[in-house]
């Protein structure tokens, strides 16, 4: 019977340290700005966007800030997400919101002075953004990619040493990509106004995969360009079956013993 325990205990060591993932870690270029490690920006004179995207599944944090004094908004169903060719609403449910304020008061030459922040959520209903003056309006519940991306049209295929920014090195399969032949191209289409008199105006943002690293159990730390995706690889699950099979034989086989000693 202890012989019984100990198979046990082994086999279910097996299992639970036989899983496996593999892990593919995507690099983003755009047409956009792309100022040090914090994700890409668009700017004019009425509004500035800032794009990030590391994370699971390439999420997309959208920054919209409004530098006019006065309020803007922006237009869900009049903005879209085309992800390789294929139109996507952007379409939050809600949304966050933060707001810096300051105040100068004069009443007989005495100054008083007043700055603070406020945040909070926004639900949309009309489907239409309003954006305060001088606040930023942040999106970030929707997924670009949800699984492997092919690599077949890549250049590279090869094995390469990468160190990362924590000092680390890792080993890699990598893949490299022109524009032209990226697995992932998506375009960001926002549309906004100042005013209800003015003529929607859009920013249109292209974004697509430069390069990919395939690793092993391996998840590498990620910039605002960066994303990785995963997939298990199946042997823990094959190893799995083979221990569970393995089970079945040594309790029948301990069951046997036992009889025989009864005798």
């Amino acid at each position: 019977m202890k012989k019984l325990y100990l198979n046990l205990a082994i086999l279910f060591s097996i299992v639970l340290f036989s899983s496996c993932s593999s892990y593919q870690f995507a690099t983003l270029k755009s047409d956009l700005e792309q100022p040090f490690s914090d994700g890409f920006i668009y700017e004019n004179d009425t509004i500035q966007l800032h794009y990030a995207f590391n994370g699971l599944n390439c999420p997309l944090q959208l920054s919209i800030y409004n530098k006019l004094n006065q309020p803007i908004y922006i237009d869900y169903n009049r903005s879209s997400l085309i992800i390789n060719g294929e139109t996507f609403p952007l379409n939050p449910e809600t949304s966050s919101i933060n707001v810096n304020y300051s105040e100068t008061e004069t009443e007989l030459n005495h100054h008083s002075y007043t700055d603070g922040h406020s945040s909070g959520s926004i639900t949309h209903n009309d489907r239409r953004g309003f954006i305060p003056p001088q606040s930023l309006l942040k999106l970030d519940n929707v997924n670009i990619c949800n699984g492997f991306m092919e690599t077949k049209l890549g250049s590279g295929d090869d094995q390469r040493t990468l160190v990362a920014e924590n000092g680390q090195s890792y080993n890699v399969k990598a893949y490299d990509f022109t524009r032209e032949n990226s697995p992932l191209l998506f375009r960001s289409f926002v549309s906004y106004k100042a005013n209800s008199k003015e003529d929607w105006k859009y920013i249109d943002s292209n974004f697509w995969v430069s390069s990919i690293y395939q690793t092993v159990d391996t998840r590498l730390p990620a910039k605002a360009n960066q994303f990785f995706v995963s997939r298990s690889t199946g042997v823990g699950e094959v190893v799995g079956l083979a221990a569970l099979t393995g089970l079945a034989i040594i309790a029948i086989d301990s069951t046997d013993i036992e009889e025989d000693d009864s005798f």
